[in-house]
C-alpha cells in the first residue's frame, strides 16, 4: 500500500495535472521514516520510500506547475494502534499521549504544506528536531567510521546539509 498503490497513484495523478498545467499531490509519510522502529521495520522502510519517492517526483515535477509534498506527522491521536495490535507496551515505557495531536491539527498543517508547495513537511517543532538529529545522527556515525580526518572534513558539509534540511521542512 504505502509503496505499489502511493506510486501508481501519483504518477497517474501527476501525468493528468501536467496536461492541466496545475496540481497538488500529498503523500502521507510519517516521521518514522527518519529513524530505525524496531518492530516497525518494513512500516519505517515503506514511509522513508514515500518521503524519497516524493522528493524525486518533486524535483521531477519543477516547472509544470505541479507540486508533490511528502507530510510527515508524528504520533497522531487515531485508532492506528488499536487497528495495528499496539498497545503501551509496544513503546516500551514511552507514553506518547503527550506528543499526540488531534488528526484535525494534522490535517491541517499537510493540507498548508501542500498548498505552500513544500516537498517534505514534518509535523511539529519537536518532531523535526527528532528527525533532522536522528539523519545527522546516523551521517555522523558512517563517517565516524570512515576515520577522524575525513570526519573533520566532512563535518562542516553535514552542518550544511542539517541547515538547508531544516529550512526545506519548515
Amino acid at each position: 500500500l504505502n509503496i505499489a498503490a502511493l506510486t501508481g497513484l501519483s504518477i497517474e495523478a501527476a501525468r493528468a495535472m501536467k496536461r492541466l498545467g496545475r496540481g497538488r499531490i500529498l503523500n502521507v509519510a510519517s516521521t518514522a521514516a527518519f529513524q530505525a522502529c524496531p518492530g516497525f521495520g518494513v512500516y519505517a522502510a515503506t514511509k522513508a520510500y514515500v518521503v524519497s519517492f516524493t522528493e524525486s517526483l518533486s524535483e521531477e515535477l519543477r516547472g509544470t506547475g505541479v507540486s508533490a509534498t511528502a507530510f510527515c506527522p508524528g504520533p497522531t491521536a487515531t485508532e492506528f494502534g488499536e487497528a495495528a495490535g499496539l498497545d503501551e507496551a509496544a513503546f516500551g515505557r514511552i507514553s506518547l499521549d503527550k506528543w499526540e495531536r488531534s488528526a484535525a491539527a494534522c490535517a491541517e498543517a499537510g493540507w498548508a504544506a501542500m498548498q505552500a508547495g513544500r516537498t517534505v513537511k514534518i509535523d511539529g517543532c519537536w518532531n523535526t528536531v527528532l528527525a533532522v538529529s536522528e539523519r545527522a545522527a546516523q551521517i555522523r556515525c558512517s563517517l565516524r567510521s570512515q576515520g577522524r580526518r575525513r570526519f573533520r572534513r566532512f563535518e562542516r558539509l553535514l552542518l550544511k546539509i542539517e541547515l538547508h534540511y531544516s529550512v526545506r521542512t519548515r
